[in-house]
């Protein structure tokens, strides 16, 4: 009977301190208040770099293996997959060489809550780019109906895609139309 009220009691007091540290964090570190958006016609700045989304195009699996016919192979599995390739602009307003990587970002479809890693189509692990250069660079992703549902699936045409690339304090993303 002891045992069993010295467990209860340090389960409490374990739950009380842990409810004190979410409280402070969350109050020390609110959600972000403000969303930037930067689109086509405004576009983004990042440590030098001018980044304009031009555009998405979603593939079909056999589409994206006939039009990127050097991307990775996932296999038969990979024939209910979608692809989302992502076309954007980065101009190097420094004068210094600068280097992109697209871990960077977060892909997002707005109404249906999906979101995923984007990878860069030539395969590159970093992107160097001259001063005053301008490079047009594709990022890629994939969505299943598993992941989102096959509501949002069928409708992911309609959706509103954004790349994230900064979260906090300020939410910074990247606004596409489809082509």
């Amino acid at each position: 009977m002891m045992i069993r009220s010295v467990a209860v009691l340090a389960c409490l007091i374990t739950a009380a301190v842990m409810g004190y540290f979410i409280r402070d964090i969350n109050r020390r570190f609110p959600n972000p208040s403000v969303c930037e958006q930067y689109t086509k016609d405004s576009p983004a700045m990042l440590d030098g770099l001018e980044i304009t989304p031009l555009s998405t195009h979603i593939y079909s699996y056999d589409e994206y293996r006939e039009r990127y016919p050097d991307s990775l192979d996932a296999g038969e599995h990979a024939k209910d997959w979608k692809v989302i390739v992502y076309k954007l602009a980065f101009r190097n307003t420094t004068e210094k060489e600068l280097r992109f990587e697209a871990d960077s970002f977060l892909a997002v479809a707005q109404n249906s809550g999906f979101h995923n890693g984007v990878s860069q189509e030539n395969r590159k692990k970093n992107q160097t780019i001259q001063p005053g250069e301008v490079q047009e660079i594709e990022l890629s992703c994939t969505v299943t109906e598993i992941l989102i549902g096959k509501k949002w699936f069928q409708k992911l045409e309609e959706e509103t895609y954004t790349l994230v690339y900064w979260w906090y304090p300020v939410q910074k993303e990247l606004v596409f139309t489809n082509e």
